[in-house]
């Protein structure tokens, strides 16, 4: 995981949602084990009443929760929550664009209460790839409300805690049991997509994805290649000492680093 900014040891989370991107997985992880002694305040956002509801709570109503998430932009959790937003430790998951489109596409078929179900299924992959049905640069979409990267990295570098790659979940679990302060385990397997790494050994389909997606491709190439820099401090909570450009702090304490 990638940590973008300093951020403060807690159980307060704020997840954006990628579909088909191990999210459903790490769902089951937050509510079943960083929350396994109690039944964790949630709002969830997955569908069109979830997202009334979220529309219509208040600022009360969101600070009393111990996690926020779902399939809802980066923009509007923080136009929403607003200086609310820093008071919870934010974070995405992003995936190959190439991997995500084929897992999508079998995810949906399968899924026979997927709204594009019917439609999809009678579509090849190619075919759907290249329809108006396929959410071409849904990454991009789901941080900033705009399909260009140039526009989606600056806003997700200042508004999130940090960014994990669907290719190293371990390394996101790494990074929660950072922030929870105690073991997480392995992540678990849920709506696990079939076939995505042979159908993506095909040149012309990947040729067909990288154009429908080339702005999620941009994306995703530029967190991939940050992952090397040092991440920035993890600081207990109630440690309020001013910091140093890259999470550096003046006048550390012993052991408030990690």
């Amino acid at each position: 995981m990638l940590f973008l900014k300093a951020a403060r040891q807690q159980t307060r989370l704020l997840f954006v949602h990628m579909p088909k991107a191990g999210g459903s997985s790490l769902l089951e992880l937050i509510r079943f084990r960083i929350f396994h002694d109690r039944t964790p305040r949630w709002c969830y956002i997955g569908n069109p009443d979830e997202a009334q509801q979220f529309k219509a709570a208040s600022q009360q109503d969101l600070m009393a929760m111990d996690f926020v998430g779902g399939h809802v932009s980066l923009e509007t959790f923080v136009e929403k929550m607003q200086e609310n937003f820093s008071q919870f430790f934010s974070f995405t998951i992003l995936r190959d664009p190439l991997t995500r489109a084929v897992s999508l596409y079998h995810y949906i078929c399968n899924t026979p209460i997927h709204f594009q179900y019917e439609e999809v299924k009678r579509l090849s992959l190619m075919n759907y790839i290249a329809s108006p049905l396929y959410p071409r640069n849904h990454q991009c979409h789901l941080l900033k409300q705009s399909s260009t990267a140039a526009e989606a990295i600056p806003f997700a570098e200042q508004h999130l805690h940090a960014v994990g790659l669907f290719e190293d979940l371990p390394g996101v679990v790494s990074g929660l049991e950072k922030i929870v302060e105690f073991p997480l385990g392995a992540m678990p397997h849920t709506n696990k997509a079939p076939r995505t790494s042979m159908a993506c050994s095909r040149q012309v389909l990947c040729d067909l994805i990288r154009t429908a997606d080339a702005e999620d491709m941009r994306l995703y190439d530029h967190f991939r290649s940050r992952r090397a820099t040092r991440p920035p401090t993890i600081r207990p909570p109630g440690d309020d000492s001013p910091l140093l450009e890259g999470g550096e702090q003046r006048n550390r304490k012993p052991g408030g680093e990690i």
